[in-house]
Parts: structure tokens; sequence; C-alpha cells
């Protein structure tokens, strides 16, 4: 590597002819590309932004962003690479922990307004000049209070993988943590062995490993399935050689994953160290995927046989089983949300998918075409539908934390409005993780704070209220994380046990009629969902 050039970013400033100059030092904390329009943003501790435009051999500042708030500590930016001039994102981390969000409406063209000027060199943008004299280019909002939950000793570092749904982050405690982002309550685990914090971690999603580097320059390979450490290298940097802890920049560590160059690098003062990383063509498939993405919804048609399945790209297939091929595709069934729950009407002709961002539709199960599209109460996930075809209605329920009825009497009528007048009442005070129905008259509904109700759905009024109770000291809520009915059960056997929870690797079975628990079966794992066969019965789960 050899330095193609430098630039003086105090070079313009002006200084005041005063007998006593003072100079006052300035660091630049962090830099980004703006790919698509070419330019260089670099951010300083005298709280301002540079922008740099490098579009010609002859680098110059063109815009001088000043007077902000906080200083500006990390940058991230966004952009539409099938449409380079449509809006982009310029994301800011201060150090008072908001962030500063910057959309730039035209960025190809302009970033801020550009009036004549008599004096030479950068433009001078005072932020609070943003929204009254620059708004036709740029706006700019700020998100304070961002962390409302408490990680102990902070988060050094993390790395993110939406393809898998898994977020690693590493902590001066020593200790490295894995979540999911949708459930922000405890990790998914804790991965201990390092003896010093934790500055830098990175996914390998074809390898299904983690990478961690701590201050000590120690980097542990872990698992991702198995949350085990499979090897430990201890870096020999000369810095470190005598009992010294090494001294690590702001990027301790970058993971390259392309055909090319699947290696580690790991800085340290004015050193790099390269790992070479195990061969990935052996983990990849060589069968046909049946999606793009993670798939998130299987169903099965009992009437015409065949299979629907969903994924996170918001694709709903139908599947012949006989021949093995795709009978429809719907693409882009709810935009660019993912799906997070569907399921058949009692035809067994029309689908109902629900997503992310609350927003629900029915198709025809046949043909593909949208019949129905319900209001969304609001902007969360929806985890549970149910159409009861004698009432003529359908039934919602998610992390809105209420119960929505719609009105399904109308074939023609393509919107229909949410109706959330539910006589028993809106009880649940967390967010709704599961639901289930026993025909022909109880339904339940299941929260992350671990309580369960069971409705009588002819009065919509409350039948029983389980509370599952946490062992020990823990204070956490310990989330239901699916309800069922045991259909057969209840219709030969009324005083046995007919609905199951599942409650942090425990199976909790229920007797509706004395309102009683009959007995616990520990599983010791998450379960993600159940299905009872005639006798037998399915658990499924994330973890082995």
């Amino acid at each position: 590597m050899q330095l193609d050039r430098s630039y003086d970013i105090t070079a313009n400033d002006k200084v005041e002819s005063t007998g006593t100059k003072r100079r006052f030092k300035k660091w630049v904390t962090d830099a980004i590309y703006m790919n698509n329009c070419n330019k260089i943003v670099v951010g300083t501790s005298s709280r301002e932004l540079r922008f740099y435009d490098i579009s010609t051999s002859h680098f110059f500042e063109e815009f001088h962003l000043f007077g902000m708030s906080d200083v500006p500590y990390c940058f991230d930016y966004w952009y539409d690479k099938a449409n380079l001039n449509s809006e982009s994102l310029l994301v800011c981390g201060l150090d008072s922990g908001t962030l500063g969000l910057f959309y730039f409406k035209k960025p190809v063209t302009q970033l801020f307004e550009t009036p004549f000027k008599n004096e030479p060199g950068a433009l001078k943008v005072f932020i609070q000049d943003l929204k009254s004299q620059h708004s036709k280019w740029v706006r700019y909002t700020c998100l304070p209070a961002l962390h409302s939950e408490m990680i102990r000793q902070g988060v050094e570092c993390f790395d993110y993988n939406k393809s898998i749904n898994i977020l690693v982050s590493g902590s001066a405690n020593h200790n490295v943590q894995l979540w999911n982002p949708y459930m922000t309550s405890k990790p998914i685990a804790i991965l201990r062995g390092h003896n010093t914090g934790v500055i830098a971690v990175a996914l390998h999603k074809a390898l299904l490993q983690i990478f961690s580097l701590s201050r000590d320059a120690v980097i542990k390979v872990w698992d991702l399935k198995e949350h085990t450490c499979l090897q430990t290298i201890a870096m020999k940097f000369p810095s470190s050689i005598h009992g010294r802890v090494p001294e690590h920049g702001q990027f301790p560590m970058c993971l390259l994953t392309s055909p090319n160059h699947n290696c580690l690098l790991v800085t340290c003062n004015d050193y790099i160290g390269q790992l070479s990383l195990g061969n990935t063509t052996k983990n990849q498939l060589t069968t046909p995927v049946t999606h793009d993405t993670q798939l998130c919804c299987a169903l099965y048609n009992q009437f015409f046989k065949q299979v629907v399945t969903g994924c996170d790209s918001s694709t709903i297939a139908v599947w012949d089983i006989e021949a093995g091929s795709k009978a429809i595709v719907f693409s882009n069934a709810h935009g660019n949300e993912e799906i997070t729950c569907m399921k058949f009407d009692a035809t067994w002709r029309r689908l109902l998918t629900g997503a992310r961002n609350g927003t629900i539709k029915v198709w025809n199960f046949q043909n593909g075409h949208n019949l129905h599209k319900l209001e969304p109460v609001a902007d969360a996930d929806v985890t549970g539908l149910l159409a009861l075809n004698d009432r003529k209605v359908i039934l919602a329920v998610g992390w809105s934390r209420l119960i929505t009825l719609y009105d399904d009497s109308d074939p023609d009528n393509m919107y229909v409005t949410a109706d959330l007048s539910w006589r028993g009442g809106q009880l649940h005070k967390d967010d709704i993780s599961a639901m289930d129905h026993c025909p022909p008259n109880l339904l339940a509904t299941a929260s992350f704070d671990g309580i369960v109700y069971i409705w009588k759905l002819e009065t919509e009024k409350l039948l029983m209220k389980i509370i599952h109770q946490n062992d020990g000291n823990n204070l956490q809520p310990i989330p239901v994380d699916v309800v069922m009915f045991l259909k057969y059960r209840a219709l030969k056997f009324r005083d046995a046990a007919t609905l199951i929870s599942s409650v942090s690797g425990n199976f909790h079975w229920w007797n509706i009629a004395t309102e009683s628990i009959e007995f616990v079966s520990k599983v010791n794992y998450a379960v993600s969902f159940l299905i009872c066969v005639g006798k037998f019965l399915a658990t499924f789960a994330h973890e082995p």
C-alpha cells in the first residue's frame, strides 16, 4: 500500500490576525464515501461535517456544515442503487447517544442550496438554516433516547445478518451476546471465554461462525448453532510481545467473504494481520432452493393437496406436491415487508396473510387475486389470523396488543375497516405472540408477559386467565412461544388437558373445564410451533 495523497482540513480555516494566535486541535472522528454522488463526508471534533467532491482528480471541499449540537462520532450511508438520484440517507451517530439523519432528496444533482457568493472556497451551511434555506434539497431529523433498555457495561461492537436474523454484540464485560432483533428482552446466548473486553465481532454466514476480537489481540471462533468455541488464536503483534496491551484503531477487524478473498484482517498499531478462512464451497447448497430468502411460514392445503410457503422477501409460492413444481407465485405480496403469518379459511379457498408492518390481505388461493385489504391498527407484527366463516368475521392479533375484528360479509368490499369493539375488552398489556382456536367456541391469546387469556367466541367474554410464573428471583417476564388446543382430545375427553402452552422450554398442559394445570413437561428449548396429528405431537425449534 502507498499513500496516494493527503489533505489538511484546517488549511482553509480562517484564523483571526491577532497578536496571540491560539491553535486548537481538531480531530477527525469518522469519514464515509457517498458512492452515488462521488463525495466524501468527514466529521470532526468541532461538531461539523465537511463534504469533499472527488469526482475529478482535483479534490476540493464543496460544503462545510457547522453548528451541530454534538460531535458526529460515526457514519453510515444508504442510497438506492437502482435510482442513484433518488432520496438517500446519511446517518450520524452523535456522542450524546442520539442519531442525526440527513435525507438528501437529489444527491447526484445537489446536496445543499448554493446561492451566489463572492468568497472562494467551501460553502458554509449553518445546521439551523437547513429547514428554512435548504429544505428543497435536504431534510434533517434527530432521534433522541435510542436505547431505553440497559446493557451492562455497554456495547463496544456489533454485527448483523438479516438473512439469518441474528445480531451479535461484544461488550467490555468480556462476553459476546447473540440476539434476535425482534426479541430484545434477553440474548439468545452468551458466549464466554475472553479475558479482556471484546472490541470487534463479525458474522460469517456461509461458515455459520462468529469471529470475536478482544483487547489483548486474541481471536475466538464460535459455532453459531452450537454456541461453542471452535478455535482460539493469539495474534503475535510486535507491540504485544512484551506483555503490553496492544493499541487498536477504530476498525480493528474486517471480514472479507468474496470468492477471491475469504479472509479475516486484524489491525494493530501500524500492522495488519491476515488469517485465511476455510473453504465455503462445500457448505453451499447444490440443490435448488424454494425462495431467495429464509422461509417464515408454510401451510398445507388439504382440499387442493398443495403447499403454500412465504419468505422474508414478501413472496408467496404455491407448490404442487405430486409434481414438485410451483403452481403460482405472489410476488411483493406486502411490498418490501416481511410476512409474519399465514392462515387458510374454513373453505381452504382463501389465504390470509399478515406482515411486519401490520398490513393484512386476503387472497384467492387459486389465482393469486387480492380480494381484500384490511385496515392496519398499528405498524407492528401480525402474529395471528382467524377467519370465522359462520360469523362472517376475520379476527387478527399481533404486537399491537389488540384483538381486532374485520367484517367479512361483503365479498366485493376491497378495503375493510378495523373494528376494535371486542366485548371482553383489550386486556393484553404486552405484545400478543400467539393465538389458537378450538371449534366451535374457544379462543386462546398469549402474550410476551406470560399471560394467556381464554375467550368464549360467542359472547367475546373472558373465560379463563392463565399466568405463567417465573422460578426463583428472576423478575423478567417469560414470554409464551406457542399455544395450541388439542382439538381431538377436546371432542372426546371433556375432563382431560386440552390446551398446551410453551414457555421457556416447558410444556404446560391445561384443563379448561376445571381451569387447572394437569402437568408440566420439559423440552429444554424454545418451541417455534407445534403440530398435532392424531395421538402424536411434533415440536419444532431453532435449536436442537
